[in-house]
């Protein structure tokens, strides 16, 4: 596969990839030594689809690609694993009331509420943000997450906006 990819590469200057299940056991793996390198270069344009990401490769770092898009997962548990190696974590600031006795000279009925910054750790993406529902079939979800080049961001954006209802599929060229 290597050798045809090269070959591809000669006659065009850019190319489409598309892992579809090709699962990477092995980090010294000389195929996506090749394509993360010719990914790097700007070579190629490399669409990694899987069901279960963490089962296909080891470490996070490998999760590195520009362009990332999550739909809900079978589980709520492997939708959140996910999240977390893909999107991260952030620190959540909130103010909890502390009750404490006011400053008086004699005597004071009045307690004052004096207020405490407490944080939390929380997914960027939840499976709660995606908003799965259950049917016969299965969850269902209305939303998935979508990570670009161009920002940090992470959308949110519904499954019918993004991938038409109609029975027609819709193909754009960039």
């Amino acid at each position: 596969m290597k050798e045809e990819l090269y070959c591809a590469l000669d006659n065009v200057s850019k190319i489409r990839v598309i892992l579809d299940e090709v699962p990477f056991i092995n980090e010294n793996d000389e195929l996506l030594k090749f394509l993360m390198n010719a990914k790097l270069q700007g070579k190629i344009e490399l669409i990694f689809v899987t069901q279960n990401a963490e089962n296909v490769i080891n470490s996070v770092s490998d999760f590195d690609f520009q362009n990332i898009i999550m739909f809900q997962h079978n589980t709520m548990a492997s939708t959140d694993e996910v999240s977390k190696k893909i999107f991260g974590m952030y620190q959540y600031y909130y103010p909890v009331p502390g009750r404490s006795d006011t400053p008086h000279v004699f005597f004071s009925i009045k307690n004052s509420i004096h207020w405490e910054i407490h944080s939390d750790e929380r997914m960027r993406v939840s499976c709660k943000d995606l908003s799965a529902k259950q049917s016969i079939m299965g969850y269902i979800s209305e939303y998935l997450a979508i990570k670009t080049t161009f920002n940090n961001n992470i959308y949110l954006v519904r499954t019918g906006e993004f991938i038409p209802d109609k029975g027609e599929i819709v193909i754009c060229g960039i």
